[in-house]
């Protein structure tokens, strides 16, 4: 074979041996060859494509440079840059042999060309040479080779590097967009976005040798780990992230479970090549990461009867993606050669995968945006509508609660048998004043306008209170504690009623299969008192609790219920009252299910809370 240009791929002349042992070293192979049993054959007639082996691989080329030609040197460029050993034997036209050594175990400094790619000099001249490389490795056996003039190798290198360049500069702008989008929205969905766009990022960067060179040269073995961990965190993610993107469990909940054990399954993965121990489970990933991109695709798929363009959106998103990666396994496993399809259509493709994830995650965030001021503006219809009922009740409850003193005062004489009606009438009245004051608490609270009247409150009288105002009808009952040593605190007895019953609403209305609700008094210290409401409800989905206190905002699991209306004030009505009080407000979540709210105030409004 001669060299007649800058550079020539080497596999359609190579000569192969398959060292099944792993024991045979040049001498025998030189040896076998003298006596005329040549173990070598034609590598043209089988693809360099073994999947996970053993065996080490033997190749040999007899090569000469062009007639009239200046001895120089050539690089031998072998691939995958994740290839543990690589050792180049050249036997020279006087007999010498030099050796050269690349790979994964070999440090950056103690090769003859330090790079991310392994390169090996090949010195050519017009005489004939003979090539003999000799290749192990712990991982997938998949080899190619090209021989390169420097300079020409440099350029196409520098255009590779490029093309990686854009792909990670991509890559960083989509997790910086879908951070800002989490950060914005405070939804799961948006935080796995940006983990999946990350971790799918260093999975390139370790696969194709960049980490070695940057990060740890002198111990380039790591590599063999790192693409592990990456690899289990982008199957984990990008799992996570179609999940959260298109919510199947109501529809598809088998399919929904699978992917989550294959979740859990990557998790354990992430956790043992973290340990070290990669290579000892390396086939297990490529079967796990296989059946994960099938899932997905299958799910994506039945996904379309449901949620149409979400659906579509994963698969312009993820499909040729899949593709490429599905080519990428074949090649490992030893199906497929290396080659441009099964080498690069990864990264072509990851090149508008990356910035795609973002713009739909935008898309999403232009969702929520709009899903959001709707909600607002219905919302404020609804306090405006609210606001003006409360007001025009306020006249004809005022004049039947004065009709009612004096038919008491005219009665209660001749007919004192009307007592017990009497005080439930006021009652009744006392609840629907409460209700027009809660109404109007919000608006109240926020023109900012309000000055608490702060008094001592006796803590019995505030129970008789609270129990004359809420209506609790089975299957629900009333547990009221008071510990000892609890008698009274300062506070405004009117916004302090008003956020206590907030909460026992919606511990009512929370627990539709009823049950106790409990309210507690009880000691902080000397000087704080925590006013605690419990129930057995359907409590907060972990997801939404950070949320809770905010206006407008209503968790997920409460938007379905038929008898839980509201439009989101509640809770925050209660923050605002606890925190004009110099008090918190903390969620908690027993262990029998349900909502614990703990309210904590200071005994004298002097008094500070750490």
């Amino acid at each position: 074979m001669t060299l007649d240009s800058h550079t020539l791929a080497m596999d359609a002349h190579a000569w192969l041996f398959l060292d099944r042992s792993g024991k045979q070293s040049l001498a025998d192979l030189r040896m076998a060859e003298a006596a005329g049993l040549d173990p070598f054959v034609p590598a043209s007639r089988k693809k360099l494509s073994f999947g996970y082996t053993q065996d080490v691989v033997w190749l040999r080329w007899r090569l000469r440079g062009a007639e009239g030609e200046e001895p120089r040197i050539w690089w031998l460029n072998v691939k995958p840059t994740f290839l543990d050993k690589v050792t180049l034997y050249q036997v020279m036209p006087d007999g010498e042999i030099r050796t050269s050594q690349a790979g994964d175990h070999i440090p950056l400094s103690q090769r003859e060309v330090g790079a991310r790619e392994h390169l090996l000099p090949v010195y050519m001249s017009e005489q004939a040479t003979t090539l003999y490389l000799r290749v192990e490795t712990a991982s997938t056996m998949v080899v190619t080779s090209q021989l390169w003039l420097p300079e020409a190798y440099q350029r196409a290198n520098d255009r590779v590097t490029m093309l990686y360049g854009i792909l990670f500069g991509l890559v960083l702008l989509s997790v910086l967009v879908s951070a800002l989008a989490a950060v914005w929205s405070g939804r799961q969905m948006f935080y796995l976005g940006a983990l999946y766009l990350g971790c799918f990022g260093m999975i390139h960067f370790t696969l194709n040798g960049f980490d070695k060179v940057l990060l740890y040269p002198e111990s380039p073995w790591i590599n063999d780990n790192m693409i592990g961990v990456w690899g289990f965190a982008t199957a984990a993610t990008l799992a996570a992230f179609v999940l959260s993107y298109l919510k199947p469990r109501p529809f598809l909940p088998m399919l929904d479970m699978l992917l989550r054990a294959q979740i859990l399954m990557a998790v354990m993965g992430f956790g043992i090549s973290l340990a070290g121990y990669y290579l000892a489970i390396v086939q297990g990933f490529m079967f796990l990461g296989l059946s994960i991109l099938l899932s997905v695709m299958l799910l994506t798929l039945a996904m379309l009867r449901y949620r149409r363009r979400e659906a579509l959106l994963m698969l312009l998103l993820f499909g040729p993606g899949i593709i490429a990666i599905l080519l990428q396994v074949a090649r490992n496993l030893g199906y497929l050669p290396l080659n441009f399809w099964t080498n690069h259509l990864w990264a072509l493709s990851s090149i508008f995968q990356a910035p795609f994830t973002a713009v739909i995650l935008l898309l999403k965030v232009r969702d929520e945006e709009r899903t959001y001021l709707q909600e607002r503006r219905r919302n404020n219809a609804l306090r405006q509508f609210f606001s003006t009922m409360a007001h025009e009740l306020r006249t004809p409850v005022s004049i039947l609660s004065s009709a009612l003193t004096n038919l008491e005062l005219l009665t209660q004489d001749r007919a004192a048998e009307f007592a017990p009606r009497f005080r439930r009438a006021r009652t009744a009245l006392s609840r629907l004043n409460y209700l027009i004051d809660a109404a109007l608490a919000e608006d109240r609270l926020s023109s900012g306008n309000v000055r608490f009247q702060y008094q001592e409150l006796e803590v019995k009288q505030l129970v008789e209170d609270i129990r004359e105002l809420i209506i609790i009808e089975a299957p629900h009952h009333l547990d009221v504690t008071v510990a000892p040593g609890v008698s009274s605190l300062e506070a405004d007895p009117y916004w302090l009623n008003i956020a206590i019953l907030n909460l026992l609403d919606n511990a009512i209305k929370y627990s539709p299969s009823g049950g106790p609700i409990m309210l507690s008094f009880d000691s902080v210290g000397v000087d704080a008192i925590r006013i605690t409401v419990e129930d057995h409800g359907i409590g907060v989905p972990e997801r939404d609790r950070a949320h809770i206190f905010e206006r407008f905002f209503r968790a997920e699991n409460v938007q379905h219920l038929s008898q839980a209306t509201g439009v989101g004030l509640g809770l925050f009505l209660v923050a605002e009252v606890v925190r004009r009080h110099g008090g918190t407000v903390e969620y908690g979540a027993p262990n029998v299910g349900g909502s614990r709210f703990m309210i904590t105030l200071p005994r004298r409004q002097g008094d500070q809370l750490g």
